[in-house]
């Protein structure tokens, strides 16, 4: 199951976070840097496809969340979504990011991530409800095992490689 997982991760995450070459599993959630070094990534892939993740900018001090559904949405627009764990539930919304590389997906951000955090990083399970035309629900669950260690080590790995290009040759926009 967790060669099923890695395929999936590297497949749905690639080019926009090409796979490092040796990413660490941790529970159900996936831990590495991009193969660019731009970013690191906690991911978790559930029996559907979709990709619940944390990336974290190696340039810069900032942590994104994002979620893939096969559900379309328009690039820019801001949806609602209900997520629902044991740990609490909350209202919050996602911006549409476009389509992912693999055409199938689409990518939403999570505007509120302390909203997120709060309902995810204690729970086993967490569910978001994502309202759809007519009187629709896009329904999309992801278990949580090992995510209290997964979201913190993206972001360790994000510092360290911050630190570590810091006072390399590369390339820098400012």
């Amino acid at each position: 199951m967790n060669i099923i997982r890695s395929v999936g991760m590297a497949w749905l995450l690639t080019p926009a976070l090409a796979v490092a070459a040796e990413p660490v599993t941790i529970g159900n959630w996936m831990v590495g840097l991009s193969n660019d070094r731009d970013s690191t990534y906690a991911g978790n892939v559930n029996d559907s496809g979709s990709v619940l993740m944390e990336t974290c900018s190696t340039s810069k001090d900032s942590c994104l969340w994002i979620v893939t559904l096969d559900s379309e949405c328009k690039e820019g627009n801001t949806y609602p979504v209900l997520m629902n764990s044991e740990e609490g539930a909350a209202a919050s919304s996602v911006k549409c990011m476009g389509e992912s590389a693999s055409g199938n997906t689409y990518r939403y951000l999570f505007t509120d991530w302390k909203t997120l955090e709060g309902v995810i990083l204690k729970g086993k399970r967490v569910g978001f409800a994502f309202p759809m035309q007519s009187d629709q629900f896009t329904v999309v669950r992801f278990a949580l095992e090992g995510i209290d260690e997964a979201a913190p080590a993206a972001e360790k790995l994000a510092a360290e490689t911050r630190k570590a290009m810091s006072g390399g040759t590369r390339n820098t926009r400012l």
